[in-house]
Order: structure tokens, then C-alpha cells, then sequence
């Protein structure tokens, strides 16, 4: 290391539990594997994409859990030196300090380390958007480590602008809308009773976005508590599900 080398991070234990096994959380460990996998002369570029709520960053967290892997939540604000000094952060650097290309030769040292876990890389639409996604790929090309993009839908698109980043991603796996068993695991984990039917009236007003069958749940729970059900099943009362989306205005005032 070079003499701008601060103080290091200790270990932070993970308070949370792992998320559900949700298929969006298997498509991420295959990806982590795919990368894994490559040979030494592969491209070193992953990404994994969809639309919000699906639940990639509850897979990303269970990945980088997984596999030790630093994660990397882009900035709105950040410029290309906090990008740098972010990712030597993440790898344990405290108070990461010097010139821009002093702070990325550190970087580039500390993931040239043989088998090094992947650097999951979330908000990485903002990459592109404000004109850092060249100072991550010299990082990328120099170190040979593995890094995977996480973004919104629209992802894939904003790389092709950048074509020495978009050709050499090796593998592009799309984030689902959950399935009914998605939503069992998510009931199961929840501790909400509830019948196949109205799960499946769940998934639907939530339009397969995770995150909003999590927060239908919860009215599930909350309306047999206080009716003092057991659980819900097809046939009886339900809570007006939500679809994240606000509701409409009935009138105007006057």
C-alpha cells in the first residue's frame, strides 16, 4: 500500500437475516457463480436488472452476505474522487486520502488480490448518468476483479451508451416479478396466515413487486388481528391492498 493508507474499518456484524430464498435471490447467486467461473482472460462485468420493487437489492444484500463481497451504493451527489474514496471505504480503507489517481492506484492494488469476492456495484444507473462509469472500468480492467452492476430497467440502455463497459458484460440476468411461491416464502417469513387464493389476490394488486406484497402482508396481519382471525382465506374479509401507486383525487374542493 502506498503512504496515503489509512486506518481500517473493523469487521461490522450483519444484524439482519438473510432474506427469503426468492427466485430473484437464486438469479443473483447464479450470476455471482458466472462470475466466479469465468476464466482469467473473461471480461469482469455482471448486471443485474429490473424495475423497482422487485427485490434486487434484498438479493444483492443476501449475495454480498454470501459471498463477503463489498457493496457499493452510488451517490446522487458524488463526484468521481467520492466514487474512488467510496469503494477503498468499502474495502476498508477509513479515511481514504490523496489525489484522485493516487486514491484509484489504491484501489486497483487492494482488488488485484487473487479470488477476490465480487464488488456488487447498486444505483449503478448514476454511473452513467453522471459520467463515472470510465473511472470504475480502469478500476475494473486493472484489477481483474469482479464487479456487478444493480440497477433499474432502463440499465442495460444506459451501458450501450458506453460501448468499452456494455461489450463486456459476460452475463445480463433480468430481476422477475414474484411468483405465488415467492409470495408463500414471503408469507412464511412474515408469519402471515393466508390461504393460495388471496395470496395470489396479494401478488396481483402488487404487481409482482416484492416489496409490495411484503407491505400487503403486513395489512393481512394487522386486519385478522383485529377481527381476531387466525388468517385470511378465499371467502372471507379482506384489507384493501395497496399497489404502491397513490390514490386518486375524489374531487375538488368547492
Amino acid at each position: 500500500m502506498n503512504a496515503h493508507t489509512a486506518e481500517i474499518r473493523p469487521d461490522i456484524p450483519i444484524g439482519r437475516r438473510p432474506p427469503a430464498l426468492l427466485k430473484n435471490v437464486i438469479a443473483m447467486m447464479g450470476l455471482v457463480q458466472t462470475m466466479r467461473d469465468r476464466s482469467p482472460d473473461d471480461d469482469v462485468f455482471g448486471c443485474f436488472y429490473g424495475y423497482s420493487g422487485y427485490g434486487k437489492t434484498e438479493a444483492t444484500r443476501f449475495a454480498q452476505i454470501k459471498t463477503g463481497g463489498a457493496h457499493l451504493e452510488i451517490g446522487v451527489s458524488w463526484t468521481k474522487k467520492d466514487l474512488v474514496s467510496n469503494i477503498l471505504f468499502e474495502l476498508g480503507v477509513l479515511k481514504p486520502k490523496g489525489t484522485l489517481s493516487e486514491l484509484t492506484r489504491q484501489a486497483i492494488e487492494l482488488l488485484s488480490q487473487p479470488d477476490h469476492p465480487p464488488i456488487f456495484v447498486d444505483e449503478a444507473d448514476k454511473l452513467v448518468d453522471r459520467g463515472m462509469i470510465e473511472n470504475l472500468r480502469e478500476i475494473a480492467d486493472k484489477s481483474k476483479a469482479p464487479f456487478i452492476f444493480v440497477g433499474e430497467e432502463a440499465l442495460p440502455d444506459k451501458l450501450s451508451r458506453v460501448e468499452r463497459v456494455y461489450g463486456r458484460v459476460i452475463s445480463w440476468v433480468p430481476a422477475q416479478p414474484v411468483d405465488l411461491e415467492d409470495c408463500r416464502k414471503l408469507a412464511q417469513r412474515a408469519g402471515v396466515v393466508v390461504d393460495d387464493e388471496v395470496l395470489e389476490t396479494i401478488r396481483r394488486a402488487s404487481e409482482g413487486r416484492a416489496r409490495i406484497v411484503v407491505s400487503n402482508l403486513n395489512l393481512a396481519r394487522q386486519f385478522s388481528a383485529e377481527r381476531g382471525l387466525p388468517g385470511l382465506v378465499a371467502g372471507g374479509g379482506l384489507p384493501d391492498f395497496i399497489n404502491g401507486k397513490h390514490p386518486p383525487r375524489v374531487r375538488r374542493f368547492g
